[in-house]
C-alpha cells in the first residue's frame, strides 16, 4: 500500500488526490470518504498502457484525468491498470 506521489511523483494531480492509494503496482483504491456519498471523484493517473478499468464493472477510462463514479453502499472505487486489466479483473468477479 502507497501514495499515487510515489509512482507519479512528477503529476501535480498526484497531490490533489491524498486519499487515493495504490494496492501492489497496478491497483488503485479511492475510499469514500462522506458519508451517504452517492458518486466520488477519482483522479486516474496517465499510465503507459493508457488506461484503467474499473474493477466492479470493467468499464474502461484513460488514464490523466478526474471523473466521478457512482459510490453505491457495498463498493468502494476501485481501478486495475494497463498491462494488468485481464488478469485482475477475475479476482473481483469470482
Amino acid at each position: 500500500m502507497r501514495p499515487l506521489f510515489f509512482e507519479w511523483p512528477d503529476d501535480p494531480a498526484v497531490w490533489t488526490a491524498p486519499t487515493q492509494w495504490l494496492l501492489g503496482d497496478d491497483i488503485l483504491v479511492a475510499p469514500v470518504l462522506e458519508e451517504g456519498a452517492t458518486e466520488w471523484s477519482v483522479y486516474l493517473p496517465e499510465t503507459p498502457e493508457g488506461e484503467w478499468a474499473d474493477a466492479w464493472t470493467g468499464d474502461r477510462i484513460t488514464g490523466g484525468g478526474t471523473g466521478t463514479v457512482p459510490t453505491p453502499i457495498d463498493r468502494i472505487p476501485v481501478f486495475v491498470r494497463g498491462d494488468s486489466i485481464d488478469e485482475l479483473l477475475a479476482l473481483f468477479r469470482e
